[in-house]
């Protein structure tokens, strides 16, 4: 549990500190999402910046058995 609330958490302080650093915006229209290249290949692909759900997906899945 301790493993993964740290890697939560880690990769929350990823996104954060990526988005401050490169000055994104939240959200993105759909007309704009082909200029948002940064963020979809920095944030939305990279495994680390979006295990969080997977994380919290395990440990459910282990709570429930």
């Amino acid at each position: 549990m301790v493993i993964s609330a740290i890697l939560c958490l880690g990769s929350l302080a990823y996104n954060f500190w990526y988005v401050q650093m490169q000055n994104l915006k939240f959200g993105v229209d759909l007309k704009d999402a082909f200029k948002a290249g940064g963020y979809f290949l920095d944030i939305y692909i990279k495994p680390y910046a979006r295990c969080t759900s997977y994380i919290l997906g395990l440990v459910l899945g282990v709570l429930f058995m």
